[in-house]
């Protein structure tokens, strides 16, 4: 995987519990970092590749935040005067998002408190993306602080053809427009890394792919897999209507959720959802019918998440 999103607290554990991983304090967790990366939504990396991150994306993240800065007052130039006033306010240790707000408005003004404030993370997002602020928590209980050591310098075309060649090793195939929308790159930039990473274009039915990794790993016909929310699998899905066919809305759905999923041969067959934390009680949506047979194995496999899903986690 390239990644793992974390918009939602419980995801990332679920979709490594998915893949047959372990989600436990031992795990390696510790050595993953919260930041701002693909299409400017949280995700957890690897500490190791964060200034890679920081270098393929940074530039796509903050020239789309600090549009939206005028709207709060500051100019959308600012950011240099912002991030600076931040790692100063954060030389002294760890800030909640209203600390530091109110220490860099007191020092820039109160439009600059504001736009740290905002729900939404835009005046945070890009100081995060580019590696400068290390991220921890999540809603109301962000904690800034600064990384142990400045992220290292890593030319962009570089790190976005590194970006690319992630997700083709996660994805096998893809195109420009599916790397676009994937990672939220620029076109032209999306275009010129996906190119660079290509191992060699495939054409399935017409349409030319490019590549990476064996073209012979396949799926058995009869793997059932539960994926959750906002799994990688899902959100690189670039055909969505021949993915999922009419049952389109069910799974992708209106302000950008993505449910959680059943598979079977790697296609969705139906969505779950949590009922009863207290006893692991999960409910399905088959898409079309499923015989007794089917909604037992699919019934075991939603055991495999049912420790960590009833556990309460801090």
């Amino acid at each position: 995987m390239a990644g793992l999103q974390a918009q939602v607290d419980r995801v990332p554990a679920l979709s490594v519990l998915a893949r047959g991983g372990a989600a436990g304090a031992d795990a390696g967790w510790s050595n993953l970092v919260r930041t701002w990366a693909m299409r400017g939504t949280l995700h957890l990396v690897p500490e190791t590749e964060i200034a890679h991150y920081a270098a393929a994306l940074g530039d796509s993240i903050a020239a789309r935040e600090t549009r939206l800065w005028p709207r709060r007052g500051v100019e959308a130039s600012a950011e240099d005067r912002l991030n600076d006033a931040m790692i100063q306010a954060l030389r002294a240790g760890p800030l909640g998002r209203r600390e530091l707000a109110g220490q860099v408005g007191a020092l820039l003004g109160a439009p600059y408190r504001t736009l740290l404030e905002h729900p939404w993370g835009i005046g945070l997002k890009p100081a995060v993306a580019r590696g400068l602020l290390r991220l921890r928590g999540s809603g109301t209980e962000i904690t800034l602080s600064l990384p142990p050591t400045p992220p290292a310098p890593v030319e962009v075309a570089a790190a976005q053809r590194w970006l690319a060649g992630k997700y083709l090793t996660a994805n096998v195939f893809g195109t420009p427009a599916a790397f676009a929308a994937w990672s939220g790159l620029p076109a032209a930039a999306a275009r010129r890394a996906l190119a660079a990473a290509d191992e060699g274009p495939v054409t399935i039915e017409g349409t030319a792919y490019a590549h990476a990794g064996p073209l012979d790993a396949g799926i058995e016909d009869d793997h059932l897999t539960l994926l959750p929310e906002f799994d990688p699998y899902l959100l690189a899905v670039a055909d969505k209507d021949g993915f999922c066919g009419d049952d389109r809305t069910l799974l992708y759905r209106k302000g950008g959720w993505v449910s959680a999923t059943v598979l079977r041969a790697g296609m969705p067959i139906g969505t779950w959802k949590l009922r009863d934390r207290r006893s692991g009680r999960i409910e399905f949506a088959p898409m079309t019918g499923w015989s007794a047979a089917l909604r037992r194995r699919v019934e075991q496999q939603a055991g495999r998440f049912t420790d960590f899903l009833t556990t309460e986690r801090t």
